[in-house]
C-alpha cells in the first residue's frame, strides 16, 4: 500500500471549481479525522438523547387527575435536556427540529370497567400530543408503550402524563417506565 502526504489538494483549474474525485464507484474511503467542510465538521449526531426511568419506590397515579409520571433517574442524558426533577425534557438552545419519543409503563391490576389514559405531551396544553386509551375488560396487570415523533422549537418541553379512574390510587411500577427521547439527524 502507498501513502500520499501532502497538505492540500487543489483542483487543476485552482479557482475554486470543478470536482476533485477520491475512489471509484464500489470503493470505501476510511477518513481518519475530523471530515470538514469549509472549517466546520461535517455529519451531525442525535443530541440531545435521552433514557429515564423511575427508580426507587413506584410512582403513585391519584384516581381521576392527569399525572406526570416521575422519572426521577436518567441513565443518559446527553445534552442536559432531560430534567430529573420537574420529569421533563426540554429542548436545549440551538436544538430546533424533528425529536423520536418512547415511554413505556406497568401499572398495578386495575378493574374491569376503569380506563387508563397514556400520553406523551407536548407543552402540556394546547400542544401536539399523544393519547393511548383503554378500558379496562378485566381485572389485569397493565403494560403499554408508545412512540411520537414531534417537530419541536428551544423551550418547548415533552413529558408523559397518565390519568387513571379506578377510584383510588394506582401505581406505576418502579424500573418497569421508561421515557426516551433523542434529535433525528435531517
Amino acid at each position: 500500500m502507498s501513502k500520499l502526504f501532502v497538505d492540500e489538494i487543489v483542483h487543476q483549474s485552482s479557482q475554486g471549481s470543478g470536482t476533485i474525485t477520491i475512489g471509484a464507484s464500489g470503493e470505501t474511503i476510511n477518513v481518519v479525522g475530523t471530515l470538514q467542510n469549509n472549517g466546520s465538521a461535517v455529519g451531525k449526531t442525535n443530541t440531545p438523547a435521552f433514557l429515564a426511568y423511575i427508580s426507587g419506590s413506584d410512582y403513585s397515579v391519584s384516581n381521576a387527575t392527569w399525572t406526570t409520571i416521575g422519572f426521577n433517574n436518567a441513565i443518559v442524558n446527553n445534552g442536559s435536556g432531560f430534567d430529573t426533577g420537574t420529569y421533563k425534557f426540554t429542548v436545549p438552545s440551538g436544538q430546533n427540529g424533528l425529536y423520536s419519543f418512547s415511554a413505556g409503563f406497568q401499572m398495578e391490576s386495575m378493574a374491569s370497567g376503569n380506563t387508563i389514559e397514556f400520553s406523551i405531551m407536548v407543552n402540556q396544553a394546547g400542544g401536539y400530543q399523544s393519547t393511548i386509551s383503554d378500558i379496562i375488560s378485566a381485572s389485569q396487570t397493565f403494560k403499554r408503550t408508545t412512540t411520537r415523533v414531534v417537530n419541536l422549537s428551544v423551550a418547548d418541553y415533552v413529558e408523559v402524563r397518565i390519568y387513571q379512574n379506578s377510584g383510588g390510587t394506582r401505581s406505576v411500577a418502579a424500573n418497569s417506565a421508561y421515557f426516551s427521547g433523542y434529535k433525528i439527524i435531517e
